[in-house]
């Protein structure tokens, strides 16, 4: 059974140009996302140039056999909805309460489609937002974002290892921040299936800034005894 088209942007929304080259009348293949079937008529050319599994999808495609089809079925519509702005050259913007469950779905469908420059401008956007935060030096509740160690541990969950180096960009910053909460670690490392890319990400982070900012020999003398003033200037902590 066919689903339901999707509607063409606004050239609001797209530029006029975009809302052009989004017309059915010139679409050559035809895409169904999720479990519903959502049908877009969209362009191999703009389609494939950002995606590497669209590419392949269209690549496998016989010329002159039936129309070109590509099925998503692990997709969700709305996030596809995102994905397509972001290809057809709209940009993209995290959510302004920067709550995990309203793009982790982009992110994981970006991930699936291979469009790392999506994935790569989402962990741009977050490590932007946190770094604003160090430098006003503001307090747990009026940070931006407030729990930052649950959103890269959420981000974690739907992750593999190829995505460490863009995923410690904002580890770095929310460590150097404010560091990690002692027992959340505890409750974190109780779980059975605990998820070694996030462990992963902690520890070379903190082994990075540290080994970065002290010498061997310096770093030989740093204790696990908490001290009432800091190594660098003496301020109290």
């Amino acid at each position: 059974m066919q689903g339901e088209t999707s509607p063409a942007p606004t050239p609001s929304e797209y530029g006029l140009l975009l809302g052009k080259l989004w017309d059915p009348e010139f679409s050559d293949v035809t895409v169904y996302v999720g479990t519903g079937r959502q049908e877009y008529k969209l362009h191999r050319t703009i389609i494939c140039a950002e995606s590497e599994y669209l590419r392949k999808a269209c690549k496998a495609m016989k010329p002159g056999g039936s129309p070109h089809r590509v099925e998503l079925r692990n997709i969700k519509p709305a996030a596809f909805d995102v994905i397509l702005k972001w290809i057809y050259g709209c940009g993209y913007s995290v959510p302004e309460d920067y709550e995990p469950s309203k793009f982790l779905d982009t992110y994981t469908a970006a991930d699936h489609l291979c469009i790392h420059s999506l994935k790569e401008e989402i962990m741009h956007q977050i490590t932007t937002t946190i770094q604003m935060d160090v430098v006003k030096n503001k307090a747990t509740h009026d940070c931006t974002i407030q729990n930052p160690i649950h959103l890269m541990w959420r981000f974690a969950q739907v992750s593999t290892s190829k995505d460490f180096d863009v995923l410690q960009k904002p580890v770095k910053q929310f460590l150097a921040l404010r560091g990690v909460n002692t027992e959340w670690v505890k409750g974190m490392a109780s779980v059975k299936d605990n998820h070694n890319l996030f462990n992963g990400l902690i520890i070379d982070t903190l082994q990075k800034m540290i080994f970065s900012n002290f010498c061997q020999t310096c770093r030989l003398g740093l204790t696990y005894e908490p001290r009432k003033k800091c190594r660098g200037c003496d301020q109290k902590l």
